[in-house]
């Protein structure tokens, strides 16, 4: 799993061979991708739930995330590594900012997607995020996962196998509240 994280390469200036637009949103994008893995692979948190962290969800200070609860699971807080904290940190100040100047302006009454922690970047050749801005990465970050680990099947896999590990160091009840699952039963099958 560590590998998966530390093989995420983000591009560095020396990679731009010109002054193209698209690199810097390519590589805005690539931080994105590195904070959003550290999520899925140290907490096991679920595709749907990274996308729908907002910012108060991150409390950077208390080294912890609120995971809130959906249909299928219960709300939980958990603990962030110390290596996370500065990779989130940096995420959230630094490329962040820079990606809310591809953001479109918000819409009066309706919810903003500034308020997530995620954002899009927009496609080649274009200056803003275009349609709802929904974070739509996965088939993308799977395949780039997959260059560099051919055994990396998909998101639901690193779940998995986060839990399994969960399971050989705690007991099951404190498994069942870090995955977030409603019935110890979810948490028996792994």
């Amino acid at each position: 799993m560590e590998a998966i994280y530390i093989n995420h390469e983000i591009p560095t200036e020396e990679h731009q061979k010109s002054k193209c637009n698209w690199f810097t949103a390519y590589r805005l994008s690539k931080q994105r991708n590195k904070a959003f893995l550290s999520l899925l692979i140290n907490q096991g948190l679920t595709t749907p739930e990274v996308a729908k962290l907002t910012l108060k969800n991150l409390k950077l200070k208390e080294g912890q995330v609120f995971i809130s609860g959906s249909r299928k699971s219960n709300q939980r807080t958990l603990e962030l590594k110390s290596n996370q904290i500065i990779e989130l940190m940096e995420y959230q100040y630094t490329t962040r900012n820079e990606l809310l100047k591809y953001q479109p302006c918000p819409t009066s009454g309706g919810e903003s997607a500034t308020e997530l922690l995620f954002l899009s970047t927009p496609t080649a050749g274009k200056q803003k995020v275009t349609g709802s801005g929904k974070l739509d990465i996965w088939k993308g970050l799977r395949n780039d996962i997959r260059k560099h680990n051919p055994k990396f099947i998909n998101f639901k896999q690193v779940q998995t196998s986060v839990i399994t590990h969960w399971l050989k160091n705690h007991n099951l009840r404190q498994v069942q509240q870090m995955a977030g699952h409603r019935y110890i039963s979810s948490t028996e099958a792994y």
